[in-house]
């Protein structure tokens, strides 16, 4: 029964994938987090020395800073939660200025400072997050989708896909609106194929196309395998025209010297 609820928790979870994002976030910003609290945790302790020192032979210590256990415990609660802080301030004013400018340099550094620096933090952790899941879901969708359009169109029924099923699969609606998701030019997908089954052989397996798929999506980062590729194309193009060119002079040549 127990694993009954658990399973339909886990659905649930799943069903809700901006909750699960924020979980994510939060386990991912973990360690960041730890840091920063423990630097929290460091501006307090050496404060809560500080103010023990500095508020002797004054009435709020007994209140607020006698030892150094209560003093982080005040400084915690009044200076970094920030509950009550105008009596707080207001008790240390009435008969210590120094204490005054130590306890509003700490609210400083803790509460306006390290408190919003984690807040900062899990914001910047959870967008990436949130990025890359989403990322991710889009891109097991369109798997799923290209995989029953593959299968529909492997009529040879040996599991790669040549040049002439990739022209037939960007005619297919489905195809298409699976492309349009990913930001992927069909235009952009027959070229890089063509190319791309010149490194491969004739055909390429399922993996190797949703590869190819995925990497020409719209807004993704260059990198040196990208630089390389199309250095060859380049190269190829270039190639091609030089032998063209060299053909063209070649005849100019020959009808040159004819007419002379």
């Amino acid at each position: 029964f127990r694993l009954a609820r658990l399973s339909r928790l886990v659905r649930m979870l799943r069903s809700l994938p901006e909750l699960m994002i924020m979980i994510k976030g939060m386990v991912t910003a973990a360690a960041t987090v730890s840091y920063t609290l423990g630097l929290l945790l460091i501006f307090t302790y050496v404060f809560a020395i500080a103010m023990t020192q500095l508020s002797i032979d004054t009435q709020f210590r007994e209140k607020y800073f006698d030892g150094v256990a209560l003093s982080m415990y005040s400084l915690i609660i009044y200076g970094t939660f920030l509950d009550s802080l105008a009596d707080f301030c207001d008790d240390i004013r009435a008969e210590s200025t120094p204490c005054l400018i130590a306890v509003t340099i700490f609210v400083v550094l803790a509460s306006m400072t390290v408190m919003n620096m984690l807040i900062g933090i899990l914001c910047e952790v959870i967008s990436k997050v949130a990025e890359e899941e989403r990322e991710t879901l889009t891109a097991e969708k369109v798997y799923d989708e290209f995989g029953k359009v593959v299968k529909g169109l492997d009529t040879d029924k040996t599991g790669t896909i040549s040049f002439r099923e990739i022209e037939v699969i960007v005619e297919v609606r489905e195809a298409l609106e699976a492309l349009r998701e990913v930001n992927v030019d069909p235009g952009d997908l027959i070229d890089v194929a063509e190319d791309f089954l010149e490194e491969k052989g004739k055909e390429m397996s399922f993996d190797d196309f949703m590869e190819m798929v995925l990497g020409l999506r719209g807004g993704l980062q260059a990198t040196l395998k990208d630089i390389y590729f199309v250095g060859k194309r380049f190269n190829k193009k270039f190639g091609v025209l030089t032998e063209l060119m060299t053909d063209l002079h070649g005849k100019l040549d020959g009808l040159l010297e004819k007419e002379s």
